[in-house]
């Protein structure tokens, strides 16, 4: 689903929110709830965050992006699950 490299190259990028927010996208895009992504994503922020050298902004955004997938955040920020075309799995179940 998303690996380290990707999460690493994503925040010690110029634009780590782009970056991130592109990531995070293509794998709702592809069908992934955000708690899919949340569950995938959050190991791999924690080696991120004590194997790489991030900046501080990178590190908050990191944070962040973990946030808007859980809704801890305002509402305009939040990631969403991508509805489903009818016959397809619920999403969230």
């Amino acid at each position: 689903m998303m690996t380290v490299d990707e999460v690493r190259a994503a925040v010690t990028s110029a634009d780590p929110a782009g970056e991130l927010d592109r990531l995070v996208r293509s794998r709702l895009a592809a069908g992934r709830t955000t708690a899919e992504v949340f569950a995938a994503l959050l190991p791999l922020a924690r080696a991120v965050r004590t194997s790489a050298v991030l900046t501080e902004d990178a590190d908050q955004i990191l944070l962040g992006t973990l946030d808007a997938l859980t809704g801890n955040c305002n509402p305009d920020e939040c990631y969403q699950d991508v509805p489903l075309l009818t016959g397809e799995r619920a999403v969230g179940k």
